[in-house]
């Protein structure tokens, strides 16, 4: 017969083995559920129910007021725990979550789902969770999931429309907003032609008044200068006959 040879050793010295159990439990009692290999999940249940169950006992001795004189909390049953779990406020969630939780309960406070098989190596993995904070499961559970690929292409394709039409109609606004730009450069063109009208008007008009007023002065002095000459003349005559 074999002796001595319960649990497994999970190819790890004793306090290696102790510290890695350690470790895990209180990965399971923050994260109420953890994944690992199915032959490391099968060792943590056996040693996070220990735990659970102390915890659970504590409750019951402050609920029945079995403590000792002065105490309102376990404190013998937080420090057993403390030992294995080295973290403060995984112990704060263990006494005063899990532990009302699973008051009723006696025992299996876990439950162990296989996943298969593990990429590289092959190896079998499992998910270890608590089973008071975990989801509701009805039926079988299935795994794989069907394949469901033919139903979103179709969704998808009917909400593509809509975003290509508001493109085209985004577009049209920015045409009839140039028109309004082309029409208001039109005024900019006529305004010198009609300066130029303007003007045409004075410069014909100060024409003649300046030509006649020249004109007619010129005029008036040579009139006055030609009968001066024959008297010049009939003077000169005179005085040769004398």
């Amino acid at each position: 017969m074999i002796h001595n040879r319960a649990g497994r050793k999970l190819k790890r010295t004793a306090s290696h083995r102790k510290a890695l159990l350690c470790n895990m439990a209180s990965s399971l009692f923050q994260h109420k559920k953890i994944s690992t290999t199915e032959a490391k999940a099968k060792e943590l249940r056996a040693f996070a129910e220990q735990l659970i169950t102390r915890a659970k006992h504590a409750l019951q001795r402050e609920q029945q007021g079995l403590l000792p004189q002065g105490q309102t909390i376990d404190i013998h049953n937080r420090r057993e725990v403390y030992r294995s779990i080295r973290n403060k406020g995984v112990v704060q969630e263990l006494f005063d979550t899990i532990a009302p939780a699973v008051l009723n309960r006696p025992g299996g406070y876990t439950r162990i789902v296989k996943l298969g098989t593990r990429r590289g190596d092959a190896g079998r993995i499992a998910m270890i969770e608590l089973v008071d904070f975990s989801a509701s499961r009805d039926g079988v559970i299935r795994l794989r999931r069907k394949k469901a690929a033919p139903k979103p292409a179709a969704t998808v394709k009917p909400a593509a429309a809509p975003v290509a039409a508001p493109v085209v109609e985004e577009a049209a606004p920015m045409v009839e907003e140039v028109a309004p730009m082309v029409e208001e450069v039109t005024p900019i063109v006529e305004a010198p032609v009609e300066v130029v009208a303007e003007v045409a008007p004075a410069v014909e008009e100060a024409a003649p008044v300046e030509v006649v007023a020249e004109a007619a002065p010129a005029a008036d002095e040579t009139t006055a200068e030609e009968p001066s000459e024959p008297t010049t003349d009939s003077e000169e005559s005179k005085e040769n006959a004398a």
